[in-house]
């Protein structure tokens, strides 16, 4: 903050003062846990929403849509939201529908780069280490036959090797950075 008003700026700090109110050293205790909600309804209502239609504020992300995939499906099987393969559905209960989690799998599977056999961040773009990364752990969230043949392992891992450099780190896409947190001596 620059002392200048912007509605971002008012915004941050209403953020930062809600979000306080729940990190104080006195609601670490026990006895001031209860007094922490978390609005279940709301948050599955918002994830759902997100797994069909993302509005434009996301557009920045593009290149991260696997990486949204995973976080939603991730929240809403934290919150007991996605169900086992074998589940029948109840039409009234609040979890993902077999056909949107179907839905999801033929997504994921059309964000991958057939030049190289792996996830890019989204349709049409480049094989990427990252959203390979979020697109197989989607994969397992959703745990279902269709989730888990869509997966190229042989694909993956040619594309894995390709990006392995001679220093033991990793490209994270063709020609790309080198990963190489590995590498520093602890």
């Amino acid at each position: 903050d620059d002392g200048e008003f912007s509605i971002t700026a008012a915004q941050q700090k209403s953020t930062e003062t809600n979000v306080g109110t729940y990190h104080t050293v006195d609601k670490l205790e026990e006895s001031h846990r209860a007094e922490i909600s978390l609005k279940r309804a709301a948050h599955i209502t918002y994830l759902m929403r997100g797994l069909a239609y993302l509005n434009c504020h996301y557009q920045s992300l593009d290149a991260s849509q696997p990486w949204i995939v995973y976080w939603i499906l991730n929240s809403l099987d934290l919150l007991g939201c996605i169900p086992d393969p074998d589940d029948s559905i109840d039409p009234k209960a609040r979890v993902v529908s077999h056909e949107t989690l179907s839905d999801t799998v033929k997504f994921l599977a059309s964000c991958v780069d057939r030049k190289f056999g792996s996830y890019a961040g989204g349709p049409y773009q480049l094989a990427h280490l990252a959203p390979t990364y979020a697109s197989v752990n989607a994969i397992c969230v959703i745990g279902t036959e269709e989730a888990y043949k869509s997966v190229d392992r042989k694909s993956i891992y040619q594309f894995l090797l390709k990006m392995k450099d001679e220093s033991g780190g990793f490209r994270m896409h063709d020609n790309g950075e080198l990963d190489i947190e590995q590498h520093i001596v602890h």
